[in-house]
């Protein structure tokens, strides 16, 4: 009959301490090491994903925003320079000149002409 020999685990990871083998810790290290980097970067690619989509979704809500608010003064321009057309249309100047600034045409008595050398003397003695 053969004999069976039984070798305790305990004597085996002794037996490979001795002969140089590397111990369970620094194994477990070198296993944990790699993990914890690809975590890391797949937590960082995660955060970075997160942000972006905020950001897609925050101006997806400013855009349309913006483009009613961009309508709106379009509009309002347009009905301020219809305003600014009547309200500086010559014939309503004229008509409000005679009717609130009681204003007129001068008549012919009304001009008075101002030669050219007086003006010169004049504005040579304000100086």
């Amino acid at each position: 009959m053969e004999q069976i020999s039984y070798v305790s685990y305990s004597s085996t990871v002794k037996s490979q301490n001795k002969s140089g083998g590397c111990s369970g810790m620094f194994r477990f290290a070198l296993f944990l090491l790699p993990m914890i980097i690809v975590c890391s970067i797949f937590v960082t690619v995660a955060i970075a994903h997160l942000y972006v989509r905020n950001q897609v979704l925050k101006y997806s809500y400013l855009v349309p925003m913006e483009n009613k608010k961009q309508k709106m003064l379009m509009d309002e321009n347009k009905t301020l320079k219809s305003q600014f057309s009547v309200l500086a249309s010559p014939g309503r100047i004229e008509k409000v000149a005679v009717e609130r600034l009681n204003m007129r045409y001068p008549d012919s008595r009304d001009i008075i002409k101002v030669e050219e050398g007086f003006i010169k003397n004049y504005i040579g003695q304000s100086e």
